[in-house]
């Protein structure tokens, strides 16, 4: 095989971990986005206080494109999961809200609508209805 048919992965290439490479939890993750990348803000439910409140320990910000790449890898992961080891069940207090259908107008409006509908059906299925 030739080198110029042969594509590198870069998912695949030798990785190291640096000095400041660290391990943590979190089972809580906040979205931001803005033109340039998506940032995911990590924490995790503090129980202590009432009212609760998640305590965010770290972040880290993806270009668009590899929050794309990112988003495929973490569907294809949670696929091969769910096959060897069932349906992953998530309880109803911590589902995501069914989306609020759009005012009539911007017909991008309605088609992220109609994503997030199928999106939610595909991810969660049966436990999404009431």
């Amino acid at each position: 095989m030739s080198d110029e048919n042969t594509k590198v992965n870069p998912q695949l290439a030798n990785a190291i971990q640096s000095g400041e490479f660290y391990r943590d939890y979190a089972n809580n993750v906040f979205l931001e986005s803005s033109e340039w990348d998506m940032k995911l803000i990590f924490g995790q439910l503090d129980q202590r206080t009432i009212p609760f409140r998640v305590e965010q320990h770290g972040s880290v910000s993806l270009p668009w494109n590899q929050a794309k790449v990112f988003a495929y890898l973490l569907c294809v992961h949670l696929a091969a999961y769910e096959l060897q080891n069932g349906k992953i069940t998530v309880p109803n207090s911590v589902l995501p809200p069914e989306p609020t259908p759009p005012k009539e107008g911007d017909p991008n409006l309605q088609a992220l609508f109609q994503r997030m509908i199928w999106l939610r059906e595909q991810f969660f299925g049966e436990m999404a209805k009431p």
